[in-house]
């Protein structure tokens, strides 16, 4: 990489607020321009985050990561956040993110646990959230936990409900809402979201 290059990145970052994280925290943060940063719980892990990211020729536009007293994001892997993604890890979640990165304004709402995998792509305004946030009678609990496998492909605009396990190599089509388990090596797609066919993919 070119000195130039270096240089034009660095100008994309909030110094001061990368600088702070560095030293609070375990894995290597990098706070992008108009990205938040805000932990009150614990971060850990060996990876690297990027919060905010934006490509050359974009605006760069307000990206949120908060983690709530008594909460945990564990980064294990080089995981990347572009523009316009909130985080929300409330008091007693776990969100561990492995590799790969969320595209522009995906949302994690995280009250219990929500796992992700490595090398994973999740499309622009994809909704994960492992909470129906109000009792509903008959139902088995407002949150149960997500898991996401390794090598999984998330459509744009796709919504990842409470209580659903994504298999490796899983694929879900865009615009789907995923509301029971996906086996590996498998794409869904529609509302709620059944099984098309076995895919093979590679980010």
């Amino acid at each position: 990489m070119t000195v130039q290059k270096v240089a034009k990145r660095l100008l994309q970052l909030r110094p001061i607020a990368t600088f702070i994280a560095n030293i609070r925290f375990t894995p290597r943060v990098l706070v992008h321009r108009k990205a938040r940063l805000t932990v009150e719980g614990e971060v850990r892990g060996r990876g690297r985050l990027t919060i905010g990211k934006w490509w050359s020729g974009q605006a760069p536009r307000g990206t949120e990561v908060t983690v709530h007293k008594r909460s945990r994001l564990e980064v294990n892997g080089i995981f990347v956040l572009h523009r316009g993604v909130e985080i929300r890890v409330s008091r007693g979640g776990a969100l561990t993110l492995g590799s790969g990165y969320l595209a522009d304004d995906v949302r994690i709402d995280c009250h219990q646990s929500v796992m992700i995998g490595e090398r994973v792509a999740i499309a622009a305004r994809t909704v994960i959230t492992d909470t129906d946030h109000h009792d509903l009678t008959g139902s088995r609990g407002r949150t149960a936990p997500i898991v996401i496998g390794n090598d999984v492909w998330i459509g744009m605009g796709a919504v990842i409900l409470k209580g659903v396990s994504i298999g490796d190599g899983a694929v879900v089509a865009a615009g789907s809402i995923v509301v029971r388990d996906v086996p590996p090596g498998m794409l869904v797609a529609g509302t709620p979201a059944r099984e098309i066919r076995s895919v093979t993919w590679a980010i």
